[in-house]
């Protein structure tokens, strides 16, 4: 799993899409729509495919997903047009979604199988620390090889589809209660009111999503903030490459963290990504890269915690579907809050708008943090 979650993000296409939109005659209101669809479609297909992986196993829908991926890749190794492009987004954001709440309920399940559900929060650590590195190198590696031409990323990175589909055929499935087959959306509303219904798990998912979104904002503001700087697109790869990095060093370092410190220390932590928002927008010295790498850490060091209480109150037989749920949480809070950004950065300043999204962290993440803990099963207690 470790390996399939590193190739999952192993997207060396990043680094090159601008200009291969460019050199496919895409205007830049289309190279928007295109990525438009990607999160559009990755949006509705969230819980559905949570659910399909609960109905049909979690194996085959980690298979599924890395042929999405392989098929998207060989769409895009071929396009040179803007429906071309559209149907390879639309394919990548299946796999994607295909993935998404398999991998994290198959491993918690497998765990459970052995007697070590413990270990769980170390294990997702790691995870998460393998698929930040695989999208740190790929952002690096896929610079280099636009060098030589622009289709080589495409191509390699569909070998890269090709070698997960493998892995995923050699995973075993943890013996589960499966979910009972019944109406597709019937069994869908039924789960996702649950999560709505239970206090901790609401509590859960707007800590996360206020979390994930505000981080995934700040990767691309910190390119904005940057734009008049003369160092190059080499300098942005880097950046990228040094955010995702530290973002894997602080979901590793998790479950150490909790183990020492505490519970309450893992989940207050990510608060200081506020006031560290509004010292991005107050200046654009060099000097920020250490901060902006320090928010990679914060950003991703709740995330073993989160997924580990998530767990710990749900039913095997649904749990793909619920922790797509969280997610979509995430991602919906995404698709929200990035235009808002976009707009009071248009309208005032961009600073102005990286204090309003410092505000906004805090105003949202710290109520909840305070309330998980509050409750019985959420409060300061040892991971291990």
């Amino acid at each position: 799993m470790y390996a399939y979650k590193f190739l999952s993000e192993f997207y060396l296409i990043m680094p090159v899409l601008i200009p291969y939109y460019k050199a496919g005659g895409l205007a830049d209101t289309q190279v928007f729509m295109v990525q438009a669809i990607y999160t559009v479609t990755v949006l509705l297909l969230e819980i559905p495919s949570g659910y399909a992986a609960d109905v049909w196993g979690r194996k085959t829908t980690l298979i599924l997903g890395a042929c999405g991926l392989f098929l998207g890749l060989a769409v895009y190794s071929m396009s040179s047009g803007f429906f071309g492009f559209a149907a390879a987004e639309l394919l990548l954001a299946l796999g994607s979604s295909m993935r998404s709440g398999s991998d994290v309920a198959m491993i918690y399940d497998s765990l459970r199988q052995a007697e070590a559900v413990d270990r769980y929060p170390q294990v997702q650590g790691r995870m998460e620390l393998a698929t930040r590195l695989g999208t740190g190198l790929a952002s690096v590696c896929g610079g280099l090889l636009a060098l030589l031409f622009l289709r080589l990323p495409f191509y390699v990175n569909m070998a890269n589809g090709l070698v997960m589909t493998a892995i995923a055929f050699t995973l075993v499935e943890p013996r589960r209660e499966r979910c009972p087959r019944e109406h597709a959306w019937r069994g869908i509303f039924r789960v996702v009111g649950h999560c709505l219904r239970d206090p901790m798990l609401r509590r859960l998912m707007a800590y996360w999503a206020a979390l994930m979104s505000s981080g995934i904002i700040g990767i691309w503001a910190y390119f904005l903030h940057f734009r008049h700087h003369p160092w190059g697109t080499g300098f942005f790869g880097l950046l990228f490459a040094l955010f995702q990095v530290s973002a894997g060093i602080g979901s590793h370092a998790s479950h150490r963290l909790e183990k020492r410190l505490g519970r309450s220390v893992v989940l207050f932590l990510p608060l200081l990504l506020g006031p560290s928002f509004m010292l991005i927008g107050g200046t654009s010295s060099l000097w920020l890269v250490p901060v902006i790498c320090l928010n990679g850490f914060l950003w991703n060091v709740a995330g073993p915690v989160v997924f580990t209480m998530v767990n710990a109150r749900t039913d095997s037989r649904v749990r793909a579907t619920t922790v797509s749920t969280v997610n979509m949480a995430a991602c919906l809070a995404y698709v929200i809050g990035g235009p808002v950004f976009g707009r009071i950065s248009d309208a005032f300043s961009l600073p102005r708008a990286f204090l309003v999204l410092g505000a906004a962290v805090l105003a949202v993440s710290g109520p909840m943090a305070f309330r998980i803990l509050q409750a019985p099963d959420g409060r300061d207690q040892p991971a291990g």
